[in-house]
């Protein structure tokens, strides 16, 4: 599901929630 490949993205970036991991994702350009 969309939630639980989230919550995996979250505990393999090491951010707590949806916000922190955007900004990861962001700071290390995964997405454009």
């Amino acid at each position: 599901t969309i939630e639980g490949n989230r919550q995996n993205l979250l505990e393999k970036t090491g951010t707590k929630n949806t916000a922190a991991l955007i900004n990861f994702v962001v700071r290390n350009r995964i997405i454009d």
